[in-house]
């Protein structure tokens, strides 16, 4: 069983995995896929996670190619060149994107019409979308700039009060800010 789930991953097919280099969905085998990922080899960047969840999500058919995060080493020179190394990248119909948000975005225009879109009806017209949009890149920065703090030197993910609020009115956090913690000076505190 082992090996069979390993071979329909290899050919591009069954379930969603880390490990898979193709993703084919229903498209014709040998086909050649319009969007190629490049993302973290070990799966836990979040920029990249939603991009590739979105892949998933509208069944668009693509390759995964995995370049490290510079925490686990250097990055190939072209890439580091042509996109400036930051990830994850996507090329789309032989152009590399960059930044998840504006891939996100043109992979939805790409495939209009081959996929639901996962935006709204008014798409990002909609003022609380692009307020959403911006809090989770504020939110997952703070996250990733704590995370990758040298030990003891982090101390906590710091959020303005101008962003605690706009997530409090979300219903994503409670009235003292992410995590709960004490605010100074208009910024509020996660406990690390």
């Amino acid at each position: 069983a082992e090996a069979e789930a390993a071979a329909r991953v290899a050919s591009g097919r069954g379930l969603p995995t880390a490990s898979a280099d193709l993703r084919l969905f229903d498209a014709p085998d040998g086909s050649e896929p319009r969007v190629t990922l490049y993302r973290d080899g070990s799966s836990w960047c979040p920029y990249c996670q939603k991009v590739w969840m979105q892949l998933e999500e509208k069944r668009i058919p693509y390759r995964v190619e995995r370049i490290n995060m510079r925490c686990y080493g250097s990055k190939p020179a072209w890439f580091e060149r042509e996109t400036g190394g930051l990830l994850p990248v996507v090329r789309l119909d032989g152009r590399l994107l960059t930044d998840s948000v504006s891939i996100m975005l043109a992979l939805e225009a790409a495939f209009d019409g081959e996929a639901e879109s996962l935006l709204p009806p008014e798409g990002t017209r909609n003022d609380y979308v692009r307020e959403l949009m911006g809090l989770e890149s504020a939110f997952a920065g703070a996250w990733l700039g704590w995370l990758r703090a040298p030990p003891g030197g982090g101390g906590g993910v710091v959020v303005s009060d101008r962003d605690a609020d706009a997530m409090a009115a979300t219903g994503g956090a409670g009235g003292a800010g992410a995590g709960g913690g004490p605010t100074a000076n208009g910024w509020h505190v996660a406990p690390s």
